[in-house]
């Protein structure tokens, strides 16, 4: 224990060392591919919203997609994705961060090609649906590679670069509907998702090989990404100390690595379920999870028109509304990865989460106040509310959450936080995507803006008691810190 002490001492005074660009690029190279990844699922996320407008003016008819048919179309990929979130994290653990990114890889290819050359609206399901593999990799693997890959220094706006890739998926989709044929989103999502196959030439994740006793590969990794800087060389000893504390001297050979019984899974899974240190980074997983699907960020994003039509007055307000909010979503959430290297993570996290809160019911009580006849509707006072909505939630909670979430995930219970957390996201998103058409329906946009202030100012309540500050420390560090505590 006094090694990891010292060690830990050693980072924290050896942190003014100069720039070094060899391996900021290398790090960015590793991440580009997990952003390419997390731009493609925000295409096929995107893609519902104007391609369903489309089809239904082709055919001159609301019946060529039915309302049923609409959310199945919206959440597909979502019901995919639930089978996705059980595999990948199990790939990532036995195999590695690079096999399963690469299964990833292969089957966007794959779905985007499938959408290209759709033709009816059940191929075009097909095709979201074998998407849903892009769509979880966004909470499992993406966001492993990011944070396992890159230094303290920059691993916390890497995690957020990677947020604001899906919202740019987003709004080159619903650019491209707007504009032209629904068709040409596939021709991005095929071009980005052969991109991500510059997987091919990363080195495996250094924790990994670390976590499986591959001290030498984990060196040449790890030096490969950070050099052989003093400041590398002492969190590389902190790394793999770790590890061997953790292992209790049983480091994991090559020759047995993937030598892993039913009975010795069990095993494991009751230990991790008794271990008290697991249930901080689960619990705190889960709130920041919950939080972020009840502000209603992702589903107004999916149901973009459809929001917008029921609270402006034409079509052609509605259209250019959705790219004006996708284009501040993404500006917004620039000028907070810039803020949160000055700003503590947290406290950033925390004021910018309430202020968005504050606007969700400032839009509900305007909806209100229109529907009951004591204003007139205005599209310009609904577009600027909705405006300010976007903003404050775009530069904080939507860059910080997941970033915060995978920070404090402990390496050793890393893929069964992200296991419980991803599969809980995708039943939940998915439920919510298929019901929203009813919701809208009963409870009206007034009611569904209630609704996400309620909710979201519950869960900001439990969120400001358990939240940790991650800002510029290791992974190791944050680990230890929950240890201790």
């Amino acid at each position: 224990m006094l090694k990891m002490e010292t060690l830990e001492h050693d980072i924290l005074t050896r942190r003014d060392e100069k720039f070094l660009w060899k391996p900021f690029f290398r790090q960015v190279f590793v991440c580009s591919g997990a952003w390419a990844s997390d731009f493609v699922f925000g295409l096929s996320f995107g893609a519902p919203a104007v391609l369903i407008p489309q089809v239904r003016q082709e055919a001159n008819s609301t019946a060529a997609i039915s309302e049923d048919m609409a959310s199945w179309l919206s959440s597909a990929s979502g019901v995919s994705g639930i089978f996705w979130v059980l595999v990948l994290p199990y790939i990532a653990t036995m195999y590695g961060r690079r096999i399963s990114f690469l299964i990833v890889t292969l089957n966007s290819i794959i779905g985007n090609i499938v959408f290209y050359c759709s033709s009816t609206v059940l191929q075009i399901i097909v095709a979201e649906a074998m998407l849903g593999a892009a769509r979880s990799c966004i909470n499992t693997v993406s966001p492993m590679i990011v944070a396992e890959y890159t230094s303290p220094q920059y691993r916390g706006l890497f995690l957020t670069i990677e947020a604001v890739c899906v919202f740019w998926g987003i709004w080159v989709a619903n650019a491209t509907g707007t504009f032209s044929h629904w068709k040409n989103i596939g021709i991005i999502g095929i071009v980005f998702s052969v991109y991500t196959s510059t997987a091919l030439f990363w080195p495996e994740s250094p924790h990994w090989l670390a976590a499986k006793g591959r001290v030498e590969k984990c060196t040449s990794a790890y030096r490969w990404l950070h050099s052989s800087s003093n400041k590398s060389k002492a969190e590389l000893e902190f790394l793999i100390a770790g590890n061997k504390v953790e292992n209790s001297g049983n480091v994991i050979t090559e020759s047995n690595k993937n030598n892993l019984a039913v009975k010795r899974l069990v095993s494991k899974a009751v230990s991790v379920a008794k271990d008290r240190q697991f249930y901080g980074p689960l619990m705190i997983n889960l709130i920041l999870l919950l939080f972020m699907v009840f502000s209603g960020k992702m589903i107004n994003t999916m149901y973009a028109l459809v929001v917008l039509k029921k609270i402006t007055s034409s079509t052609s307000a509605a259209y250019s509304g959705m790219l004006i909010l996708d284009g501040l979503t993404i500006f917004s959430a620039y000028v907070g990865c810039a803020l949160t290297k000055v700003i503590k993570s947290k406290k950033f996290f925390l004021v910018s989460s309430f202020i968005s809160i504050l606007f969700m019911f400032m839009i509900s009580l305007h909806l209100y106040l229109i529907k009951f006849s004591v204003i007139a509707e205005s599209d310009i006072v609904s577009l600027i509310l909705l405006s300010c909505y976007s903003v404050s939630f775009s530069c904080g909670p939507l860059i910080l959450g997941q970033s915060i979430g995978f920070e404090v995930a402990s390496f050793r219970f890393k893929s069964s936080i992200f296991l419980i957390a991803a599969l809980s996201a995708e039943i939940i998103v998915t439920i919510i995507l298929k019901i929203s058409p009813l919701l809208f329906k009963t409870l009206g946009m007034h009611g569904m803006f209630l609704m996400y202030g309620l909710t979201s100012l519950f869960f900001w309540g439990l969120l400001f008691k358990v939240v940790p500050e991650t800002k510029d420390k290791s992974l190791q560090e944050i680990e230890e810190e929950f240890k201790n505590n």
